[in-house]
């Protein structure tokens, strides 16, 4: 039952420092929790085995300045019971991370934001191994001018749920390459009726995956900018509205003919659902369709979808491709209708076709 209050600085300048809380050790009413000030790199602070971590309305900033690695992790069972804002990777600080990890382990932010790369670059926030990240009001990657290459990861039964505040990947004007990915069998975002937007009018290369049995849930209105992407890998997707913007693109894939979410993606709305930008059929694992089969890769329940991709209108022909998203493997023809999104194999003897209705 140990105590600790003031501020925390893990590694102010120096390197591979180590503050570390285990056991039954509760460490409450903390000020400041930095972990590396400027020019730090591999400072971590570790919250495991049953311990908790309370914090009052803090300064919660993992990795600050020319900082670089720097680490802090909720695991084994930890549990950080937090009233702050967390910003991993902050003012030029990169690859710096923050993961919470195992099945006992909870984190709860205290319905405040978390920032993956605030001016920073290649930050990371891991959710995996059966952990919960409760109580975000919005997850932004990529925010700053120089926000580039920052990520979350839900993986391996981890758990996320942001409420109260619209999420955004490649938050700010200009940021590219961040990405969120969530992936592997209860694997779960959960937006709380939020909005999630992809990327920026100026921003480019940012994207959100969904792979391997994974689930983005409870989305309110889902945008994609021009040059950023929605990877549909597989797992249904659910949203109140969709607005997919000229020059975005949306790859979806197809693994097997088991059904919608584990077989191939799907997004599925029922108010607004705006076509536009690239569609991108990928068949993975080298799956091959063996005959005329159907897979619904969009529906809505009102019947608003409207609108046409850039590269493929009602009745058109579009090329998928294989997993290295390179080589060709059939096509697809398109039509669209205002309820679904439907790729059509059909059998033929000049090669794989297909039709989108």
């Amino acid at each position: 039952g140990g105590r600790f209050q003031g501020g925390i600085y893990v590694g102010k300048g120096g390197t591979d420092n180590t503050f570390r809380i285990t056991g039954t050790n509760t460490l409450a009413t903390i000020t400041t929790l930095v972990v590396s000030m400027g020019g730090g790199h591999g400072d971590r602070c570790v919250i495991d085995d049953g311990a908790m971590m309370s914090k009052n309305n803090l300064t919660f900033i993992i990795g600050n300045g020319a900082s670089t690695a720097s680490f802090f992790a909720v695991t084994n069972g930890g549990k950080l019971i937090s009233a702050a804002a967390p910003t991993v990777g902050n003012d030029g600080a990169s690859a710096c991370t923050a993961l919470v990890s195992g099945v006992s382990s909870e984190w709860d932010n205290g319905s405040k934001n978390i920032v993956i790369g605030n001016s920073a670059s290649n930050n990371v926030f891991v959710v995996a191994n059966g952990s919960l990240l409760s109580n975000v009001a919005a997850i932004q990657i990529g925010n700053g001018t120089a926000g580039v290459g920052n990520s979350l990861v839900v993986a391996s039964g981890g758990r996320l749920f942001s409420k109260n505040a619209d999420s955004a990947i490649g938050a700010a004007a200009g940021t590219t390459g961040n990405t969120a990915r969530v992936t592997g069998n209860g694997s779960l975002w959960n937006l709380g009726g939020r909005n999630l937007t992809i990327g920026t009018a100026s921003g480019s290369g940012n994207a959100l995956t969904v792979a391997d049995a994974g689930s983005v849930s409870n989305v309110n209105l889902l945008t994609v900018h021009a040059n950023n992407t929605l990877n549909l890998l597989s797992g249904i997707v659910p949203a109140n509205q969709v607005t997919l913007n000229a020059g975005a693109a949306t790859m979806v894939g197809i693994v097997n003919d088991s059904g919608p979410g584990s077989g191939w993606g799907q997004l599925v709305s029922s108010g607004t659902h705006k076509l536009a930008g690239t569609l991108k059929p990928v068949l993975l694992s080298a799956f091959k369709p063996s005959g005329d089969t159907a897979y619904v890769i969009m529906t809505n329940s009102g019947g608003n979808i409207s609108g046409t991709f850039d590269n493929a209108g009602d009745g058109d022909t579009i090329t998928a491709v294989a997993d290295d998203l390179v080589t060709p493997v059939g096509e697809f023809t398109v039509g669209i209708t205002a309820t679904a999104v439907t790729l059509h194999f059909m059998a033929s003897p000049r090669g794989t076709v297909f039709m989108v209705r």
